[in-house]
């Protein structure tokens, strides 16, 4: 019976840890994005299935790379990011 069921927990794993590394990678630019677009914290963390602490670390992380002190000012750098893309 345990050996029937190796296979089945091995690839719970393997989907988990791809989850769970999916989220890490592309969370931080969403949380940035619906942060600026004028969503709370808490909004974030519901909508992409993570704490609020999550979102604020993100957050932070965002603020200090782009010099931003503002939701604001972060709006506007994003902004000026994608003006500079296009």
């Amino acid at each position: 019976m345990v050996a029937q069921l190796a296979p089945a927990r091995r690839s719970l794993r393997k989907a988990s840890t791809s989850l769970r590394l999916g989220a890490e990678v592309c969370a931080p630019g969403r949380v940035t994005e619906m942060a600026a677009s004028g969503q709370t914290n808490r909004e974030i963390a519901q909508a992409l299935f993570v704490t609020e602490k999550t979102v604020e670390t993100h957050l932070g992380r965002a603020f200090m790379k782009l010099g931003v002190r503002s939701r604001r000012q972060l709006a506007q750098a994003l902004d000026r990011e994608t003006a500079e893309v296009v």
